[in-house]
């Protein structure tokens, strides 16, 4: 639709709102199934979610113009690993010296990880080989207390207070970012 007209952000603009909007249609369909198990009217549910289905994909690409507004969007102020590895895998293809054997074997790893004991330990791996340590690392003490939590309170506290307190500390940590970018765009 974009391509090759260099409109970078409105490109990243539109994949916000296409892939917001693809989440929540998903999401939609777990609610309403759920409705459906508890009994809820279909038509209420259903009129509820057309009524704030824009708010997403709107509020995403706000956030996104936002960061963009303050910050080059690709630069060191705003990393991209997932961004950055596609982007080698286009202009890999685009020239012709993709690295298709590397790619073959990543794969096959990836299924051999993948029948083993521990589902999605391929996706582990490979997101270990290319987004920066400290991604790994913090991931994997949250690993190591949900660990220790389950085997000292159960799963079900865990569940019960670790899952909020986790999704607490993921929205929490993106709060004081967006107020510094509030704060620079204010300021001009």
């Amino acid at each position: 639709l974009l391509a090759g007209t260099g409109h970078v952000l409105a490109s990243v603009l539109l994949g916000v709102a296409l892939c917001t909007a693809i989440t929540l249609a998903a999401d939609m369909m777990g609610d309403l199934k759920t409705g459906y198990l508890v009994g809820s009217k279909p038509i209420k549910q259903q009129g509820i979610e057309i009524l704030v289905v824009g708010f997403g994909p709107a509020i995403s690409m706000l956030t996104v113009l936002l960061i963009a507004s303050t910050n080059e969007l690709g630069s060191v102020d705003v990393p991209a690993a997932q961004a950055d590895a596609l982007k080698s895998v286009i202009q890999g293809v685009q020239g012709g010296d993709l690295p298709y054997a590397l790619y073959g074997m990543g794969g096959l790893m990836g299924v051999l990880l993948g029948i083993g004991g521990f589902a999605g330990l391929g996706v582990l791996v490979g997101l270990s080989v290319y987004l920066p340590f400290i991604y790994i690392a913090t991931y994997g003490i949250g690993c190591v207390l949900s660990m220790f939590t389950t085997m000292a309170k159960g799963r079900r506290w865990t569940e019960e207070w670790g899952v909020p307190l986790a999704a607490g500390l993921i929205v929490g940590e993106a709060v004081p970012a967006l107020i510094v970018n509030i704060v620079i765009l204010g300021q001009g």
